[in-house]
């Protein structure tokens, strides 16, 4: 496997997950990739509001953030020291680094700089208010333009399971489109890995809610059975494009299944996860909408949410980040 050629870890404020670490290090090395751990440092403390500074004065104010931003500088450099000297010896590219601002706005501004191909981090701790507010890792798998890898803490070695969660993106060509930017991901990882790797596509022909929407009845579609053969015709499609999916990678030695599943998105794939005890999932961000398949919100967000299993998500070629240096 070697899809990579610059990892970014990032480091959460506990400098505790040293699996997480343990992980990139292992693929940084797999794929003969330099690795960079990075930290975000905390905001200055709250006695250098705007209306402190202004009454220190310009002069002393300016002087006093200078000193309190270069101590907890010098602070995050040293645990990031300390975090990765177990490490060093087993990668020859290895540097850290000391990010400022936002979070969510350095990180994936140094992964634009430093031309980073995946960002990698421990998940985020507070599920509760993730949920109300949008945590880091939503907002890098929203807005990050390369892959991001959230390692969720419970899984420690090799991963023993992973499901590759797939839907048609239309592409021109047999191997275009963001399904096969997935299965390239999934089978690379599953093969180093020597892992079972579960290929789900959760199909809804979304009938009933587009006829919903528009105020009409199932009867506007016509007699039953066209409508039933509609359906069957659906299926079928889709099961053949599954198949066809899977086929093509197909490799020695390599463990893969297709499951095709009838529901809605979240809900399919977070019960496949659970079905087949997987350790990760790995997602497309953008998902399809219409008379072949209905997505409501961003199936991404929710299954992250929701899911206690590691997630790579990955963008569609030609996405364009909002964030930029």
């Amino acid at each position: 496997m070697r899809r990579f050629k610059r990892i970014l870890f990032v480091v959460d404020q506990s400098f505790e997950k040293r699996e997480a670490l343990a992980r990139a290090v292992a693929l940084a090395r797999e794929n003969d990739a330099a690795l960079t751990v990075a930290c975000v440092m905390p905001p200055p403390p709250h006695f250098l509001s705007t209306a402190a500074l202004d009454l220190a004065g310009q002069d002393t104010a300016g002087s006093l953030q200078g000193r309190v931003e270069g101590e907890l500088q010098t602070v995050c450099r040293a645990k990031l020291d300390l975090f990765v000297a177990p490490t060093r010896d087993q990668l020859d590219r290895l540097e850290v680094k000391v990010l400022a601002g936002r979070p969510y706005l350095a990180i994936i501004r140094e992964a634009l700089q430093s031309r980073n191909d995946l960002v990698m981090k421990p998940a985020d701790d507070n599920r509760f208010l993730d949920k109300l507010f949008g945590s880091l890792d939503l907002q890098l798998m929203r807005l990050c333009p390369v892959p991001v890898w959230i390692h969720r803490p419970d899984k420690t070695g090799a991963y023993d399971r992973i499901l590759a969660a797939v839907e048609p993106s239309g592409g021109d060509t047999d191997e275009a489109g963001l399904e096969h930017e997935i299965m390239s991901l999934a089978t690379a990882i599953a093969t180093r890995e020597q892992s079972e790797l579960h290929v789900v596509h959760v199909w809804h022909s979304g009938l009933e809610e587009g006829l919903l929407r528009e105020g009409m009845s199932l009867e506007a579609l016509g007699p039953a059975d066209q409508l039933e053969r509609r359906v069957f015709e659906l299926h079928d499609r889709r099961r053949l494009w599954l198949e066809k999916l899977v086929a093509r990678r197909q490799r020695p030695g390599l463990k893969i299944r297709g499951h095709l599943v009838e529901g809605e998105p979240t809900a399919g794939i977070l019960s496949a996860a659970v079905s087949q005890d997987v350790d990760l999932i790995v997602m497309g961000t953008v998902g399809r909408a219409g008379l072949e398949g209905l997505f409501v919100g961003n199936t991404a967000d929710m299954v992250m949410q929701s899911t206690s299993r590691s997630v790579l998500a990955v963008k569609p070629d030609g996405f364009q980040s909002p964030v930029k240096l």
